[in-house]
């Protein structure tokens, strides 16, 4: 490609505005939050955690088509299931990984990383965490924060805050305690 190609091709994308999937990048980074927790000098938890606002979701929900390629009625489906989704949960995606031996799960017992997520304040019952044992290549193109070393988990709580404007999501264990802010939501 000539310089002058180049030249034209970078005007088109100037006047079309920014790229789909870095529209998408910049949305997906906006809701992503990070958290590092360190014991006796070793990383006890690495966790990227995206919040699935219902902003958020619609953004997603576009990036996949884009991706995808789904025909009307799978997309039709899919936004409705998400928007349902919205409507009922708050929930965070979030890739995980550790250092440290068997430091690496999650759930209701002492012997992993409990979650709690708190809308204004207020504790938000858990519904379910699972790790996503088979990431598909759809997953690694929705959650970049999923690489080699990380797991990928999905925590879902109900919704009885229905438009928080701040959610924190508590993570604890016998190697520490952290939270990630999600400050400034549409309230």
């Amino acid at each position: 490609m000539n310089r002058r190609q180049l030249l034209v091709c970078g005007l088109a994308l100037g006047l079309t505005g920014a790229a789909p999937r870095r529209t998408y990048e910049r949305a997906h980074r906006a809701q992503t939050r990070k958290l590092v927790l360190y014991f006796e000098g070793s990383t006890a938890l690495l966790l990227r955690a995206t919040l699935l606002t219902p902003e958020f979701r619609e953004v997603l929900a576009t990036e996949r088509k884009r991706l995808v390629d789904p025909t009307a009625a799978n997309h039709a489906e899919y936004v409705a299931r998400m928007a349902a989704d919205a409507a009922a949960f708050h929930e965070v995606v979030f890739a995980a990984d550790s250092a440290i031996d068997n430091a690496d799960r999650f759930g209701p017992a002492d012997d992993a990383w409990q979650l709690r997520l708190s809308a204004d304040g207020t504790d938000e019952p858990v519904v379910a965490v699972s790790r996503v044992a088979n990431p598909t290549p759809l997953h690694s193109a929705l959650y970049t924060q999923v690489d080699k070393w990380g797991e990928l988990w999905i925590a879902r709580f109900e919704r009885t805050v229905a438009t928080p404007r701040r959610v924190v999501l508590h993570t604890g264990s016998g190697y520490g305690h952290g939270e990630v802010v999600w400050d400034g939501l549409r309230g």
